[in-house]
Parts: C-alpha cells; structure tokens; sequence
C-alpha cells in the first residue's frame, strides 16, 4: 500500500478483485480481475464506459510510475491477442463494491 490511503503501488495478474487505474492522460481503466474484463473509462467519476469491456488474458505490468501492459482478446480473426500499453500509472484503487458500478450494465 502506499501513503495516499487505500492506492496500491502495484497490482499483479494473480490478484482478485475490481480496482480502477488512472493513467496521466486522465484515463481510467476498470480492471475486474475476477472476470478477466478491462473497461476504459474516460475519468475516474465517468457515469459510463468510454468502451465496452474486453476479455483480458494477462496483465503484463501495472505499477504506479509505469505504463500499464495487458494482453487482450479482442475477438479478432487471426488476432491471438492485441497489446495495450497506457501512459504512466498515476493511480491503483480497488472499485467500490456497493456502488451501482457502470461497467456491470454493459456485459
């Protein structure tokens, strides 16, 4: 954990959970680990997703300072995966549970 209160400094593929990563564009990414889903959110308090989730196989790296690195299944064919790399990481939260969570309408 870092100073920041309940931020993480880095999250790693095996780990359980929903967290929200907020990159130095102003983009936020929700990660639902436990659904192997990533959603791009245009802002951390966006109403809706900027896109709809897609199945992630892997996330290579997320840390705090560094560009987030996932493998993704976009559903594309031929296509044995597709690499996103974002800005540096500013921040690593875990989603709040009892929210009504926007990406939840959209599987």
């Amino acid at each position: 954990m870092d100073s920041r209160g309940d931020g993480l400094e880095q999250l790693v593929d095996e780990m359980d959970g929903v967290f929200v990563v907020t990159t130095t564009d102003g983009v936020a990414y929700l990660l639902d680990m436990d659904e192997r889903l990533i959603t791009t959110l245009r802002e951390r308090t966006a109403s809706t997703p900027e896109s709809a989730p897609v199945r992630m196989l892997t996330l290579v790296t997320c840390s705090v300072g560094e560009p987030m690195v996932a493998l993704l299944d976009r559903r594309v064919s031929g296509v044995w995966f597709t690499r996103r790399v974002t800005a540096p990481v500013t921040r690593i939260e875990p989603a709040d549970p009892r929210s009504n969570p926007p990406w939840r309408a959209v599987r």
